[in-house]
């Protein structure tokens, strides 16, 4: 049976989670620092309007903020205790504008390009394709959206997605705990237990997220930031250090570890996605819907 959906702050207080990030996980600071530059190379010039979905905490808006003075930076959050953290954290700069909203009540003009940091395997499955078509229609045409997650290796069936799952927060849970971030194991697993129960935590592989973008944006670049390069070897550690932690896991799941681990299709991606065409309902260049 599915969980109640929760909602992030349910999930983890703003502070906990911050810390876990900031202080035990280099992979998302590196990630971030990519997901950035991959937006430098798409948003030129004076005068452009950025969207970022999902803007948590404000961690990633301020960065956007210094680095686009020019650039209108529009950041919307549904959660409304993340939301006061946000809207605390960017308050000082003159060229952004927060709103608490998520993305089917949210409306402007259109956009030059939007961006997720870590926000998209937070909407829960069913809602993802509608999402990604929301996007799209914010977009003015030809503009780029810029996104930044962890997606779990490909999987057939529920039974594959929790063996998936195990994989992807197992490995970075043993990792962490291998280099003393304690917080940073927690944050693991506890992120494993709600992407297990679909409950405020809904993470997708790259396949099916690409099935996702075809008839709204046509993937430009592909880009896998972390782990880089794991050996089939670090399997057996990945199965005795959840089970360590009290997670079950299956014999079918503990082959799928040793078979799947070495895949490079999961981890840390980023993408950058153009809007095709003009979709129901959307924008053109020149602000006119298409």
């Amino acid at each position: 049976m599915t969980a109640p959906a929760k909602t992030v702050s349910q999930i983890y207080t703003a502070p906990d989670y911050e810390r876990a990030l900031l202080s035990e996980d280099p992979h998302y600071l590196v990630a971030q620092q990519r997901l950035l530059a991959e937006i430098k190379r798409t948003v030129r010039g004076p005068g452009q309007r950025i969207l970022e979905v999902g803007g948590g905490t404000g961690l990633f808006t301020q960065k956007l903020a210094r680095s686009f003075s020019g650039a209108t930076v529009t950041v919307i959050e549904p959660d409304p205790e993340w939301f006061q953290v946000l809207k605390r954290r960017v308050g000082r700069f003159r060229n952004v504008v927060a709103e608490r909203s998520g993305l089917q009540e949210f409306a402007s003009a259109p956009q030059d390009a939007c961006c997720a940091s870590f926000a998209l395997h937070h909407i829960p499955h069913d809602w993802q394709p509608a999402a990604l078509e929301r996007v799209a229609m914010l977009l003015r045409r030809g503009g780029s959206f810029v996104v930044l997650d962890k997606f779990i290796p490909d999987f057939r069936g529920e039974c594959g997605r929790r063996a998936a799952l195990k994989i992807l927060h197992g490995y970075l849970s043993l990792w962490k705990e291998r280099r003393g971030f304690r917080r940073g194991v927690w944050f693991e697993l506890v992120s494993l237990d709600n992407s297990l129960a679909r409950a405020g935590d809904y993470k997708i592989s790259t396949r099916i997220f690409e099935r996702q973008c075809r008839g709204h944006f046509r993937v430009m670049r592909k880009v896998k930031v972390a782990p880089l390069g794991v050996a089939a070897r670090v399997a057996e550690g990945v199965v005795d250090h959840l089970t360590g932690h009290g997670v079950s896991v299956s014999r079918w799941e503990a082959e799928r570890v040793r078979t799947s681990i070495g895949d490079p299709r999961w981890g840390f991606f980023v993408y950058v996605l153009r809007r095709l065409g003009a979709p129901p309902g959307g924008w053109d260049r020149g602000g006119t819907k298409g």
